[in-house]
């Protein structure tokens, strides 16, 4: 098993724990309110699970080159415009994921100086924040790598 593979498989393993944990707090919740108890701050969890979940599903899913694709038109092309086609697409993904990183730390700059915390618990929301532009500024890097090599091996292959 590869590096990179041993990498997706932590990721996934963390998300998965969010997620089995994200289930224990709904159907714990669910069943305190059978009492007519409430856990309290279950809602503030609930939302400061979630990034982590969504964080390593779109990392995973990147790493593993695993993003949803439609190929339908694609297919019929060339091998060689569809390679064109596969770098620009993760050239232009590389890009967003730029923007959407620059994004969101400036939300996690203003959030962090400001001390945000939540409200019924008091924890701060600034970790969450920064491990989503983290994740972005990964993602970026990624796709920018890939496009590089991609690029790269199309010039070997050309010579």
């Amino acid at each position: 098993m590869s590096a990179q593979e041993r990498l997706v498989n932590l990721i996934a393993y963390a998300g998965g724990l969010a997620l089995v944990g994200l289930l224990v707090l709904i159907v714990g919740n669910v069943l305190f309110r059978l009492t007519g108890q409430i856990i309290p701050g279950s809602y503030e969890l609930a939302e400061l699970i979630i990034p982590v979940i969504a964080g390593t599903a779109v990392l995973c899913a990147t790493l593993a080159g695993s993003h949803v694709a439609i190929d339908f038109v694609v297919d019929r092309f060339p091998s060689a415009s569809r390679r064109r086609i596969a770098i620009a697409m993760a050239l232009t993904g590389a890009l967003y994921w730029c923007v959407v990183t620059w994004a969101g730390a400036l939300v996690a700059f203003r959030n962090t100086r400001l001390g945000e915390y939540t409200e019924v618990l008091g924890i701060s929301v600034a970790p969450l924040r920064w491990m989503w532009v983290a994740v972005c500024c990964a993602v970026a890097a990624c796709l920018a790598a890939w496009t590089l090599l991609s690029l790269r091996d199309e010039r070997n292959e050309s010579d």
